[in-house]
């Protein structure tokens, strides 16, 4: 028994000394770290071991330790290069002598990209320069660094923007804007008459160049001899019945001469004209007897306008009897536009007609600042545009009071500036308006001196649309303003648009073409940074992903939309994703689906996450 329990004892603590030295270097091995090791140890210098490269060292602990310096394969990793996913320029075209330029870009993965002649820039946004001949920008995406030193590669894209070298040509003047075509002069045979080019009047044709005056016919009593007009040789009458009143040249039908005067022939009635009603003693005047009947006397035809082709009994429609002639009668010239100055025969280019007046043709308006209400055709003064946005421009505050609380960009009234202070100034207090609290040394905006006080300003209603009972402070909804009225918007026809892609679905790298059509559409706007449009037209796309493109069009009360989705296949791994061979772990690209990330102009981007 005794030398069994010496053997139990010698056993526990053989136990208790294994299990202590377990525990000393369990603790050993948690505090071990090891010491910074110099460039030749790294190399297998005067410390380390070197036939593997490994470096020596002690420990906290003054134990000795060996670290295995990273291999070549972990050196290598290069890092996510940069992406250049869009850059544009608007217009890209330019008229002769140049003008402003807005540029548009996205950048991935780029912690610093920069443009030629401009320098660094924002992964994403746009800038407005002035270019006044040809000119490429160059965008440079640099890729990130890693611990090692190591840098990815960095992308590149470029725009080029023309200037036109040629000044456009002069517009064409039209001095006859009633003719055809454009004349430079009034052509041969026209005048200029009314603000109108018309044909000259002929001058009048005198057919007696020896009689003063111009004469269309030859006058009565007259006779054209040997080039001129004469008068007719006509003997002294000579009077055979001095007894009837009158000169007869001969005896009168009817009558004989007795006693020595002109007497009527007694004769029985006789009905010269038995054809004809009663009895006729005589043929009528106007009529003649043949074939034992009275009859009219046939009249040769009269022409009353022997210059134009034909016999003419009366003047025709639309003629006058003028110099002679008959010729059209001058109609005043017509003015389709009577409330522009001088006479339009036809609607000026630029306007349209409206309530029987041409009035200029509206053209939507265009807001530059869609995030400040109302549309505003240009950046308000004390704004500028920042990523697509109209934002007040910050100011560094001035302050010129420094002991007054608060900033002062000037020395306030009834102050003076003494010392560096703003002190108040010495004068006796002058109330012009004893009736308000205070001293107020002048009148207050807004108000006006009446019997002896101040009173605030009666300021008349303002009525924007006088057409309209009542007054208007602002156009009602439903109306816009026309030659300076208030009239209702007339919707002629619906409004409608269509968007379509020559290709649904392509392989990354590929193109498709977005076409757009609208009606009745001033203008459009296309997202996924298409921007902008014509109410017709098309673009030339390429999708990195799957995309929707949706389409805004409008007029002046009314937004449609329209959509298109081209697909981007997914057939081979994406030159984004790599190895890091330090830690085994694999570099993950969010898609549009796990992570989207929308820029200013709604287009979907990837971002990278690293484990490094």
């Amino acid at each position: 028994m005794k030398y069994i329990f010496a053997s139990n004892r010698n056993a526990i603590v053989l136990f208790t000394s294994i299990v202590f030295a377990l525990i000393v270097a369990l603790a050993a091995f948690s505090s071990f770290s090891f010491n910074p090791l110099s460039a030749d140890a790294a190399e297998g210098g005067c410390c380390g071991n070197n036939s593997t490269g490994n470096a020596t060292g002690r420990n906290d602990n003054g134990n000795t330790v060996t670290q295995r310096p990273p291999s070549n394969e972990e050196r290598v990793v290069v890092p996510p290069g940069g992406q250049c996913d869009s850059f544009t320029a608007s217009p890209s075209e330019l008229p002769y002598g140049g003008g402003d330029v807005t540029l548009r870009w996205q950048t991935t993965n780029s912690p610093g990209p920069s443009i030629s002649g401009i320098g660094g820039v924002n992964d994403d946004g746009e800038r407005t320069v002035r270019v006044t001949q040809a000119t490429t920008f160059v965008l440079t995406a640099p890729g990130h660094k890693n611990i090692h030193g190591a840098q990815g590669p960095s992308g590149q894209c470029q725009v080029t923007v023309t200037v036109k070298n040629i000044p456009p040509p002069p517009p064409p003047t039209d001095v006859c804007p009633n003719l055809p075509g454009n004349q430079d002069n009034v052509p041969s045979g026209y005048e200029m008459k009314y603000g109108n080019c018309v044909p000259k009047e002929p001058p009048p044709v005198d057919v007696c160049p020896n009689i003063p005056g111009a004469q269309s016919t030859i006058p009565e009593g007259f006779e054209f001899k040997y080039g001129a007009c004469i008068p007719k040789e006509v003997p002294p009458p000579v009077d055979v019945c001095p007894n009837i009143p009158g000169a007869q040249t001969t005896l009168p039908s009817g009558y004989e001469f007795k006693y020595g005067n002109c007497v009527p022939i007694e004769q029985p009635p006789v009905d010269v004209c038995p054809n004809l009603p009663g009895n006729q003693t005589t043929v009528p005047s106007g009529y003649e007897f043949k074939h034992g009947a009275c009859i009219p006397i046939e009249q040769p035809p009269i022409d009353v306008c022997p210059n134009i082709p034909g016999v003419q009994s009366s003047l025709p429609s639309g003629y006058e009897f003028k110099y002679g002639a008959c010729i059209p009668i001058e109609q005043p010239p017509v003015d389709v536009c009577p409330n522009i100055p001088g006479n339009q025969t036809t609607i000026p280019s630029g306007y349209e007609m409206k309530y029987g007046k041409c009035v200029p043709i509206e053209e939507p308006p265009v807001d530059v600042c869609p995030n400040i209400p109302g549309n505003q055709s240009s950046v308000p003064s004390g704004y500028e545009l920042k990523h697509g946005k109209c934002v007040p421009i910050e100011q560094p505050p001035v302050d010129v009071c420094p002991n007054i609380p608060g900033n002062q960009e000037s020395v306030p009234s009834g102050y003076e500036l003494k010392h560096g202070k703003c002190v108040p100034k010495e004068e006796p207090p002058v109330d012009v308006c004893p009736n308000i609290p205070g001293n107020q040394s002048s009148i207050p905006a807004g108000y006006e001196m009446k019997h002896g006080n101040c009173v605030p300003k009666e300021e008349p209603p303002v009525d924007v649309c006088p057409n309209i009972p009542g007054n208007q402070s602002s156009i009602p909804a439903g109306y816009k303003m026309k030659d300076g009225k208030c009239v209702p918007i007339e919707q002629e026809k619906p409004l409608s648009c269509e968007l379509t892609a020559s290709k649904m679905q392509i392989k990354k790298g590929e193109s498709s073409t977005l076409g757009w059509t609208s009606t009745n559409a001033y203008a459009g706007f296309i997202d996924e940074g298409v921007g902008a449009v014509a109410a017709q037209g098309s673009l030339e796309v390429s999708p990195t992903q799957t995309t929707t493109y949706i389409g805004s069009f409008w007029d002046d009360v009314t937004t449609v939309t329209c959509d298109v989705t081209v697909t981007v296949k997914k057939g081979y791994k994406s030159s984004h994703e790599y190895t890091d061979t330090s830690k085994n772990d694999n570099w993950k690209g969010y898609s549009s689906k796990s992570s989207p990330k929308k820029n200013n102009y709604g287009m979907s981007k990837k971002g990278y996450m690293s484990r490094w």
